[in-house]
């Protein structure tokens, strides 16, 4: 397995994570936020685990990764197998032969980003397939965004309210 600096991020289960954790059908139980630097991760924010936390670390490591294509591309990589159906399994092969050291199946990230501006991806992993469902992908989505306001809000009190709402919000029909 490859290694490299062990981030000293938080593990953190907050609203964020339950909101994702109680999305049915979604398979995805980690969590992580990493910085970005241009379109490179500079560091884990905070994460749900550890293995959330090796996902992204990896990913920085190794210079490729689902979360360096949606940082590069500004837009959503849902990686539901990463055994059978990858979209990147050409451009992210060491990426996958470690990932499958960690038991990880499927990898979604969205990058949090206000216009051009990107804070970092969000990063979802599990250890089954994870097909994006719309009811799942409509709260993952929205989670994101709320998530990309609280990193720019300083109040605290205000951030929990963004997040639960944006969590608990009933699914678009």
């Amino acid at each position: 397995m490859i290694r490299g600096n062990i981030s000293t991020a938080p593990l953190v289960a907050g609203p964020c994570h339950l909101a994702l954790l109680s999305t049915p059908g979604i398979g995805l139980v980690s969590t992580a936020v990493s910085r970005s630097l241009e379109d490179r991760l500079n560091g884990v924010v905070f994460c749900s685990n550890e293995v959330a936390r090796s996902v992204d670390e990896l990913q920085a490591i190794l210079g490729v990764g689902p979360a360096l294509t949606a940082l590069r591309t500004a837009s959503p990589v849902l990686c539901g197998d990463l055994v059978e159906d990858d979209p990147g399994r050409k451009d992210w092969p060491t990426f996958l032969a470690e990932i499958g050291n960690l038991g990880i199946k499927s990898v979604w990230v969205l990058p949090l980003q206000i216009g051009a501006v990107s804070l970092g991806p969000l990063t979802l992993s599990g250890p089954g397939t994870a097909k994006p469902q719309d009811g799942a992908l409509t709260t993952v989505l929205r989670v994101a965004d709320a998530l990309t306001t609280v990193l720019l809000v300083p109040d605290a009190s205000v951030a929990q309210v963004v997040l639960r709402a944006a969590a608990f919000a009933e699914p678009a029909v």
